[in-house]
């Protein structure tokens, strides 16, 4: 137990899938009326699952940025992939402070609609006037 602690290694791919199916039950059942906490728990997992990220790397989502890479890909019909948006100083940049995109694939080869997720998340969050 613990003995792996990157997220991105500690499922399987059939555990997330398994997840993901849970968090689509949920999506079919309420679309945007979904829990704010349950799509936000569904994001994290992506994001930290398929972005490499460790999780309070994820909570440093630049979600203005975030919009805008959205609407930019929808505008011109790219849904291939999504640049993730974080803020905050990193030791890889000698813990300069800067903005770094983590592209994540749009749909995984495993067949994760990230993009898809991607824009429930963003309109989801928008509903309760969280836009930047």
């Amino acid at each position: 137990m613990g003995d792996i602690v990157s997220q991105d290694r500690a499922y399987t791919i059939e555990v997330l899938h398994a997840l993901i199916k849970s968090y689509e039950k949920d999506w079919e059942r309420s679309g945007y009326n979904i829990a704010l906490n349950t799509i936000c728990s569904c994001m994290f997992l992506l994001v930290s699952c398929l972005g490499g990220m460790r999780g309070f790397e994820v909570m440093w989502t630049d979600l203005a940025a975030l919009r805008y890479d959205l609407n930019y890909c929808e505008e011109v019909s790219d849904f291939t992939a999504v640049s993730w948006p974080v803020v905050g100083r990193f030791k890889a940049h000698n813990g300069l402070l800067g903005c770094y995109m983590i592209p994540i694939a749009g749909l995984t080869n495993s067949g994760i609609e990230f993009f898809k997720w991607t824009q429930r998340f963003v309109g989801r969050l928008a509903m309760d006037g969280h836009c930047d």
